[in-house]
């Protein structure tokens, strides 16, 4: 497990799959000049990039059947603060939520949006998306995506909204979040192997993509994007890889 200090000092960084360091998140953007195609010129550090095989997102189609194992989760109301850190508005969770995949146990960081979503399913194109990361003994990491549609307000992202710093900064939430709240109740999903979809674009993250879309309003998602820009990385080639169902 890890200690109070290292958990505070991942989830505040942790804008897409892992912690980056200070400077990394104030030399990368969605711009035209420092955005998703010239990642790889900022920093060597990022050079998986431009020349990793195995990045994300992805558009999610096809895939093998092979009656993937159920997702267990065991949430708690453990999300007490709402991060903008200008790349994103995310909510900090604390310890004791838990993702069970294949015998292995991660632990929920965060949820984080994008606006529009970053993965497609069979070509389809959504307004946002929210990204669950997890992290596991071994410094793995699982991150459960899931897909929103137009139609009636999440309330609970009301209450995202309505804590959520104009600026950078954090602010505490009034009532804790539960990421339950956030999953559909079809749990079927897609699963392959993928990357950061932010700088440094670490290969080697187990991604989750849930079949179902959940719905935000229109009002909603606007409200998100005026906070943070639109913040997707483009698809990325699939290169072959095996996409699970």
């Amino acid at each position: 497990m890890m200690g109070t200090g290292l958990w505070r000092y991942i989830t505040f960084f942790c804008i897409g799959c892992i912690s980056t360091t200070a400077w990394s998140l104030s030399l990368w953007d969605y711009s035209e000049k420092n955005g998703p195609e010239n990642w790889y010129k900022l920093s060597s550090k990022f050079k998986l990039c431009d020349k990793g095989k195995n990045q994300s997102p992805i558009n999610v189609v096809g895939g093998i059947d092979i009656k993937l194992p159920e997702l267990l989760f065991t949430y708690k109301s453990s999300g007490y603060e709402v991060l903008n850190n200008s790349h994103t508005i995310q909510v900090n969770m604390k310890p004791g939520s838990l993702l069970e995949l294949d015998d292995d146990k991660y632990q929920l960081i965060q949820m984080h949006f994008h606006t529009n979503a970053e993965h497609r399913l069979s070509g389809r194109t959504f307004p946002m998306e929210l990204h669950f990361v997890h992290l596991n003994d071994k410094n793995e990491y699982a991150v459960v995506a899931v897909l929103f549609n137009l139609a009636r307000a999440h309330p609970f992202i009301q209450e995202i909204i309505e804590a959520a710093p104009r600026k950078i900064g954090t602010n505490p939430l009034i009532n804790a979040i539960n990421g339950l709240d956030f999953l559909p109740s079809n749990k079927s999903y897609y699963t392959y192997s993928g990357s950061l979809t932010t700088p440094p674009c670490t290969e080697g993250v187990r991604w989750i993509v849930m079949t179902k879309p959940i719905t935000a309003s229109r009002k909603q998602v606007k409200f998100l994007r005026s906070l943070m820009g639109k913040n997707n990385r483009p698809i990325q080639p699939i290169n072959g890889r095996l996409l699970t169902k």
